[in-house]
């Protein structure tokens, strides 16, 4: 209790000030706040980050500071998700912390709730206080002051239980004859009070405050080998029907993790080595990688003048033309992400009324991430979906490869001069054109050569190689000998352009040449370009 107290003290000074300057925003995130429509689906795996990672961009919602297998973040999770509120987790590892982990935890531990832009509170109590005060419409704490009261003396006498499963984990030589004898007290007292209130769970027919709060501790129990601190049915009926109980509850249900991702978890602990915190990222994986998402139509109708615009279904959309290589690298990112989404492809010769409610510029890409909510422009695009989707991050970690692949992307910028002018004036395509077409060739050659690997990005593509593919995937459409790329010269692009044909992401997407040439025959003879090439085929 008293390490409780100091810490809610500690955590008023540190951030009383702060606290007061936020006071307004915070209050109007929660008045802004929907709790009729109901949540989202959250994904509590996505990967832990640890140092070197970027903070993710804040999005306006609820964002939970999270560890997967935290018991105390485990907590604000029950409480979050029992009140069915909108929120997001950023997962943390907890041996290697992000640098700014300290900006919105002061302690540095899970879990911490951004209620406001940097507006953070922390401890795992406090947040579910807080949660039950600002949302109240499905009530953890009792109305009863005092059954309030002796909910929370029930959490503090889980202190002994917690002790005891902390150094199973830890420490499990430090445990004692008397911890144990401790340990079985705090069960009786549990056990007692079930049999005193004579309800389904502590707080009624439905769990509450003191149910989600004890429950981590006893989910993790049965994953210990330590036959002394298993709940035993003869000794402990009325406690172990409560158990069951509360693994047959919709929230407990849906964060609930297996005893053996426990098991392998903990073991780390044993050898002496890091946990792995990224299990369920790994199996998430392997699971969309062979259940691949539902097969995406690239070759719709391009809507022009006068089309009616599609109702919105609740996927990202991705407005595009299905020749234009700025909207291809949006088209190339989501899928590389196995992202699910739809395409809408615009006709931009005659353009429907109601693009510019979708892209400001009327130019593609634009995505729609929320009905009526889009942003625009390839590169903020790409960015955007790599921070919100990190799970096949495109961008390096490293934060000098990362600017270098910034460079990579506009260094290439003689390249996509040279495609535009070749494809729309291509009498206009000087020789000092070409002379800066390939310094930006040699740039790249001097890049692969000093990266050494097979992408520029690595052994599987990533931001830069999509970024720059699709103007590679043009250039043979022109067939003009001054941009052929001499593999004498350029040994090391021209296999690295082998390699992008290969890779499947590229090739889903892929366009065949003649097709090109006849689109792009249409700015010689000044008609305009038949869209839907593709969909005639």
């Amino acid at each position: 209790m008293l390490t409780t107290v100091i810490s809610l003290a500690m955590h008023i000074t540190i951030s009383s000030l702060q606290g007061i300057r936020a006071v307004g925003q915070a209050v109007g995130y929660v008045i802004r706040s929907n709790m009729s429509s109901g949540k989202t689906k959250i994904n509590f795996n996505p990967k832990h980050l640890s140092k070197g990672d970027p903070l993710p961009p804040y999005n306006g919602k609820l964002r939970l500071y999270n560890m997967r297998y935290c018991p105390f973040a485990q907590r604000a999770v029950l409480a979050l998700n029992a009140k069915n509120i909108d929120y997001e987790i950023v997962n943390i590892d907890l041996v290697d912390k992000p640098e700014w982990l300290a900006q919105k935890s002061a302690f540095t531990k899970v879990p911490a709730l951004e209620v406001a832009e940097g507006v953070s509170i922390y401890e795992s109590l406090v947040i579910v206080e807080y949660l039950d005060d600002v949302y109240p419409e499905r009530p953890l704490f009792p109305k009863d002051p005092v059954k309030k009261a002796f909910d929370k003396i029930l959490v503090e006498a889980l202190g002994q239980i917690h002790n005891v499963v902390y150094r199973t984990v830890k420490a499990p030589e430090t445990i004692t004859d008397e911890l144990i004898v401790s340990y079985h007290k705090a069960l009786a007292f549990i056990q007692s009070t079930i049999e005193e209130r004579g309800t389904k769970y502590l707080d009624g027919e439905q769990p509450g405050y003191a149910d989600y709060m004890l429950w981590p501790w006893f989910e993790r129990i049965p994953s210990f080998p330590n036959d002394k601190i298993q709940i035993e049915e003869s000794k402990y009926p009325i406690l172990s029907k409560y158990i069951k109980d509360m693994w047959e509850d919709p929230v407990v249900k849906e964060y609930a993790l297996p005893k053996e991702l426990f098991q392998r978890f903990h073991s780390a602990f044993a050898n002496g080595t890091k946990p792995e915190y990224d299990m369920l990222l790994q199996e998430s994986c392997s699971k969309e990688m062979s259940s691949p998402r539902v097969k995406i139509n690239f070759n719709t109708k391009h809507l022009k003048k006068g089309d009616p615009l599609p109702p919105y279904n609740g996927k990202l959309r991705l407005y595009s033309t299905r020749y234009c290589p700025f909207a291809q690298r949006a088209v190339l990112t989501l899928n590389a992400k196995n992202l699910d989404y739809e395409v809408v492809n615009i006709d931009l010769v005659d353009k429907p009324e109601w693009f510019i409610t979708k892209s400001k510029f009327s130019k593609v890409p634009a995505l729609e991430i929320a009905d009526g909510m889009c942003i625009y422009e390839s590169l903020v695009i790409v960015q955007y979906l790599d921070d919100v989707y990190p799970e096949r991050q495109l961008f390096p970690k490293d934060p000098v490869t990362k600017a270098f692949d910034q460079i990579i992307v506009e260094a290439c910028g003689p390249i996509y001069v040279l495609v535009y002018k070749l494809m729309k004036m291509p009498v206009t395509a000087s020789e000092d054109d070409i002379a800066a077409y390939f310094k930006a060739l040699a740039f790249l050659e001097e890049q692969l050569e000093e990266r050494g690997t097979k992408f520029l990005d690595g052994e599987q593509p990533g931001y830069a190689d999509y970024t720059i593919w699709p103007w590679f995937e043009r250039i043979p459409s022109f067939e003009d000998k001054r941009t052929n790329v001499d593999d004498t010269k350029y040994k090391l692009l021209a296999q690295y352009l082998n390699n992008m044909m290969q890779d499947p992401v590229v090739k889903e997407y892929l366009i065949p040449k003649k097709t090109y040439q006849e689109f792009h025959s249409a700015f010689a003879q000044n008609k305009k370009p038949d869209f839907d090439l593709l969909l005639q085929e």
